[in-house]
């Protein structure tokens, strides 16, 4: 019977001390004031406004390294330790393929990154004679390659604008 008066003590003691706690976490919780502020209309506004992606289109043609489509240029390249003709740019940067492409520098400023609707990134390097307006060339490192391009039609949208121009 002591035993059982014990434990109903401590069971009794328990409840009391998790009582005491839960009526100190209300009162805690009652005492913190909720400080209500709002964004300003027009943050609510920009917030929900999406950036639209403008897309413009571009002749796309194609060019590589060699006389046919550089003409004078393709002359008197200096070569790397392979052996292999290093191709500069306008711009005096190295042509890659996949990343080099010409265009208008009134248009697309040297250093402008666009992307081309379905084929990537690129960066424009070079300039050219018959490269005016919206018109791109992109570098090839084959003349066959550059020749199966063809000419297109391409979206484009400029990600970085280079803002240089020459």
């Amino acid at each position: 019977m002591f035993l059982l008066g014990v434990f109903l003590s401590g069971a009794l003691v328990g409840a009391m001390i998790v009582a005491i706690v839960n009526a100190m976490n209300a009162q805690a919780v009652s005492d913190v004031k909720v400080q209500k502020t709002a964004l300003p209309q027009s943050q609510y506004l920009s917030l929900a406004k999406q950036e639209e992606i403008v897309w413009d289109e571009y002749i796309a043609t194609a060019y590589c390294a060699c006389k046919k489509c550089c003409a004078a240029y393709a002359e008197n390249r200096p070569v790397d330790d392979d052996g292999n003709e290093i191709v500069y740019t306008a711009s005096g940067e190295r042509a890659v393929q996949g990343i080099t492409i010409a265009a208008d520098w009134s248009v697309l400023p040297v250093g402008t990154v666009v992307e081309i609707d379905g084929y990537g990134e690129f960066t424009v390097h070079d300039k050219g004679g018959a490269i005016k307006g919206n018109k791109i060339d992109i570098y090839f490192e084959d003349h066959k390659e550059a020749l199966e391009w063809g000419v297109k039609t391409v979206k484009l949208r400029v990600i970085e604008n280079g803002g240089e121009t020459r």
